[in-house]
């Protein structure tokens, strides 16, 4: 069955491509349709309103407004206005910040857990990764290698080809020497 669309409720296009993909991400939609959200809050939920909407998405017959969900952009992040065209990839991180937010605050609070076990979501299972950065020693060989968590990556992508993503991973892959001031220099 073909999905249904979103209509415009006035500069709210990326707010539609950004909810196009949490919904037709696999995992977020057999999470949000086998309703395992349980919210307890009085107040507007994004994890709420977001299995409604994939419930609305995948099993309606027509388009509808996400008027439901952008009307309370804000809630998603102080940066946003309603009524202004924003950015499709802020909007989508701020979505699972959010996500990830409200999963943590359900589990007892950022507080109550280490960086690593945060890091350990849904929201993170499903667009999480890791990064590694290392810089050798071309003297000694010696490597020191830095981990970081992600749920993007920012890629510089610059030509119009089918291989324009591969391209960019490849470069952003590829080893970088360092030398002069910016040598790594060894204890």
């Amino acid at each position: 069955k073909a999905p249904c669309g979103l209509i415009n409720c006035g500069n709210s296009c990326f707010g539609a491509a950004a909810l196009h993909c949490l919904a037709h991400t696999r995992p977020v939609a057999t999470y949000c349709l086998q309703s395992l959200h349980k919210c307890s809050k009085e107040n507007w939920c994004f994890w709420c309103e977001l299995q409604r909407h994939v419930l609305r998405v995948l099993k309606g017959h027509g388009a509808f407004s996400p008027v439901d969900i952008v009307s309370r952009i804000r809630n998603l992040g102080k940066q946003f206005h309603v009524g202004r065209q924003e950015d499709a990839h802020d909007f989508f991180l701020s979505m699972l910040n959010t996500l990830h937010t409200i999963y943590l605050t359900k589990a007892g609070g950022e507080k109550k857990f280490d960086q690593r076990t945060q890091e350990t979501t849904l929201i993170y299972h499903i667009f999480g990764g890791y990064t590694r950065s290392q810089v050798k020693c071309m003297v000694c060989q010696y490597a020191s290698n830095t981990y970081e968590s992600m749920l993007d990556l920012s890629l510089h992508i610059v030509c119009d080809t089918i291989g324009c993503v591969t391209s960019a991973l490849h470069s952003y892959t590829q080893p970088e020497y360092l030398d002069g001031d910016n040598k790594y220099k060894c204890d």
